[in-house]
């Protein structure tokens, strides 16, 4: 599970392959970002972690994280196969 949170950012390039609409785009990310939060939240209920992390901290460092590796992978992918 604790892979799946590095792994699902990136699952922007498989997307990127297969459409370049925007919205197909955005939406697969809002999947993908709910489908990590997810993960995250169950590692934070059920795991020995530090109890000092509140959840909303934690999920908005995982959006920030997210979003910049998502954006990043579209962005690359794209302009690599439009040469």
């Amino acid at each position: 599970m604790m892979v799946g949170l590095g792994v699902v950012p990136w699952m922007g390039i498989g997307v990127q392959l297969l459409t370049s609409n925007l919205i197909f785009i955005l939406m697969f990310g809002l999947i993908l970002w709910f489908a990590g939060s997810g993960i995250f939240w169950y590692l934070l209920r059920t795991r020995e972690v530090s109890k000092e992390q509140r959840l909303p901290l934690a999920i908005f460092v995982w959006t920030l994280q997210f979003f910049t590796f998502y954006v990043v992978s579209v962005l690359v992918t794209g302009a690599l196969t439009k040469h």
